[in-house]
């Protein structure tokens, strides 16, 4: 049987009134009826909010899935294309479902202070992994803007993803800033000195500023050491080569 108001003018027995409802003064079996009515709107509202949240989360997992495996067959393009469009559904999905739906824990007691770090949700974590993979993608292609974008992306999901800051590290080496890209590689060295693959960047990195230094030194110096002009303009060496090519016509005319 459904909930109902009876003849007698009261709620049937399977009226079930949620203690978040109170009972008004002087409220009637009507108005009752119509609190739990919304209330049961409401909870139905909030199962096909969650029910949404779940599939989009499913969905980006799918496509991070076909992504990661289009990389590792060296698709880049094809990658980015999945990573674009996981990243489309799980951004902006509601933080209020996804808690219970990620075994993130109970609610908090009271929500987080203006300012306060967020809890973190699966969503945020495959958006982090998924930024870090496009930012790889992009640095293949040398789209070396794009790859610090991203990365900056992902660090802010995480100030400590390993891989974010070392692509956006290499990234500014390709644009020229070897400096800064040093000093990234070399504090990733520090917390992990077997990586021999950031210690070849590295080298290599170096190898570049030297190379790119050497070349500004010598153009500079070039600059200081050219003949000093006369007054019309004219170098020493300018004179010389005019003078040698007038000579054989004075020698002739003699």
């Amino acid at each position: 049987m459904s909930c109902h108001v009876t003849n007698a003018g009261r709620l049937s027995a399977q009226c079930r009134l949620p203690k978040t409802i109170k009972w008004l003064p002087g409220s009637s079996p009507l108005r009752s009826y119509s609190a739990l009515i919304h209330h049961n709107n409401s909870s139905l509202t909030t199962a096909a909010s969650a029910m949404d949240v779940t599939e989009k989360l499913q969905t980006g997992r799918d496509k991070k899935a076909a992504g990661d495996d289009l990389f590792r067959k060296g698709d880049f393009k094809g990658a980015l294309r999945h990573y674009h469009e996981a990243g489309l559904y799980l951004n902006g999905l509601d933080r209020s479902l996804l808690p219970a739906l990620t075994g993130g824990g109970e609610e908090p007691a009271e929500p987080p202070k203006p300012g306060a770090p967020q809890p973190k949700t699966e969503a945020d974590e495959l958006l982090e992994k998924i930024w870090t993979n496009m930012a790889a993608c992009h640095l293949k292609a040398g789209n070396y803007k794009r790859v610090i974008e991203l990365a900056d992306k992902a660090l802010k999901k995480n100030e400590n993803n390993t891989k974010a800051k070392y692509r956006k590290a290499k990234a500014l080496a390709g644009q020229g800033y070897t400096e800064k890209a040093i000093s990234m590689i070399e504090e990733l060295i520090k917390a992990d000195p077997n990586d021999e693959a950031m210690k070849k960047d590295l080298a290599d990195i170096k190898a570049t500023q030297a190379a790119v230094e050497k070349k500004g030194l010598s153009k500079f110096k070039g600059m200081y050491n050219r003949p000093p002009k006369d007054e019309k303009g004219k170098g020493k060496a300018d004179e010389e080569e005019i003078e040698e090519i007038k000579s054989p016509g004075v020698a002739a005319s003699s």
